[in-house]
Formats: C-alpha cells, sequence, structure tokens
C-alpha cells in the first residue's frame, strides 16, 4: 500500500482540520497538516507536499510568499485567484475538495523553492541544484541551519538583520552576543561560490538578503 501523501492546511481554524483529516485520509489517501498562517515559511520547507489548503485570502496570500512550489487550494473562495487550482466555497464539500486534489495534485510542478532564475531549493533533501540541467548538473546538500537561512531570506523577501536570523533560526533573543550566524554564512557562501560560482547569500545594512 502506498504511503499517505501529505497535504498541508494553513488555517487558524482547528476545527476545520479536526473535520478534513480523517476525510481525506479515507477518500484520497492523504495524510493532513494543519499549521498556523504565521508558520508558513516554515512548514514550506517541512517536506514535498503534495497540494496546500489556504484558509482564507491571508493564508493564501502567505503560502505564495513561502516560494511553494504545489498547487495551492484556497478554500472560502468565491473567484479564482490567479495562480490558484481551485477556490472551494465554505462550508467545503469533501467531493469537492477530492476532485480537486485529482486534477491537480498529480500535475504539480517540481517540489522546491526558487532563489533566483537559475537556481532551487528542495526544502526536504536539502539540496541546492542548478535548474534545467541533467543529472549531472551542479548540487550541493545544506545543513539544516544552511538551509533555514536561506529559506528565511527568500520568503522575507528583503534584507534581514542579524538579529531576526539569529531569532527565527537558532531561537536567539535579539540581545544574544554570538558569532554563530557570521560562521555559517561564511561557510554557506563558500560552498555555494564552488558549487555554482557564486554567494547567492549577499551582505546589506547589518543583515543579509538574497542576491536577485
Amino acid at each position: 500500500m502506498a504511503p499517505p501523501r501529505p497535504l498541508l492546511l494553513l488555517s487558524e481554524d482547528h476545527a476545520l482540520a479536526d473535520l478534513l483529516a480523517p476525510l481525506v485520509e479515507a477518500e484520497g489517501g492523504y495524510s493532513l497538516t494543519c499549521a498556523k498562517p504565521g508558520e508558513a515559511w516554515i512548514v514550506a520547507a517541512a517536506q514535498p507536499w503534495a497540494a496546500a489548503l489556504a484558509d482564507g485570502a491571508a493564508s493564501l496570500a502567505l503560502l505564495a510568499a513561502s516560494g511553494l512550489t504545489v498547487p495551492f487550494i484556497l478554500l472560502g473562495g468565491e473567484t479564482l485567484p490567479p495562480g490558484v487550482a481551485a477556490a472551494l466555497r465554505k462550508p467545503v464539500r469533501v467531493a469537492e475538495l477530492m476532485a480537486a486534489l485529482a486534477r491537480h495534485a498529480a500535475a504539480a510542478p517540481a517540489a522546491g523553492v526558487a532563489l533566483g532564475a537559475a537556481l532551487r531549493l528542495d526544502p526536504a533533501a536539502r539540496v541546492l541544484a542548478r535548474t534545467g540541467l541533467g543529472e549531472g548538473a551542479a548540487r550541493v546538500r545544506l545543513t539544516e541551519k544552511e538551509a533555514a537561512i536561506l529559506l528565511h531570506l527568500h520568503a522575507a523577501g528583503r534584507p534581514v538583520p542579524k538579529e531576526e536570523l539569529l531569532g527565527e533560526v537558532w531561537g536567539y533573543s535579539p540581545e544574544a552576543t554570538t558569532h554563530t550566524l557570521e560562521t555559517h554564512v561564511y561557510r554557506l557562501r563558500r560552498k555555494l561560490v564552488a558549487a555554482f560560482g557564486q554567494a547567492v547569500v549577499v551582505t546589506e545594512r547589518g543583515g543579509y538578503r538574497l542576491a536577485p
């Protein structure tokens, strides 16, 4: 028997998750994970999701900003926004949800997060590879912290202060004095330059950002 396919629900309504979880498992062989909207960029990296359900327009916007490249299904939508696989009215009918998943989940694009035009990060495998190339393409395996740094910079889409990265990636307080971040970024840059000829992470105004 095939393992259940992971399905992400981004919602504050855990009652909705409790209702849908057994139904999508029984009807479609999915395993549903519910996360709060503020956790979008973290859960996007958790594993290669088959599809993602957004409970409302705000959750949908956060999913899109997370860099997740799987079919999005909007719950509670009256119209179909651009780039969204399906929009379903609430209360959600399981038959309609299963039909939408059947239409779009199988056609999901390659898992991963695009970092610029040439690189793609597979968060589950923690592998960064050059896109558009075959089996012999340059790729590099990252540590958990290196992948988390890249994912947070990608999700932010702006220069990120060092204090923010230390808090989000390591859980340190803003007052913490440490060179952990600088050391990790130095090693990450060396690794990426050796593999791709570019450092990817740029220093800017007391923090870091991704190169365009």
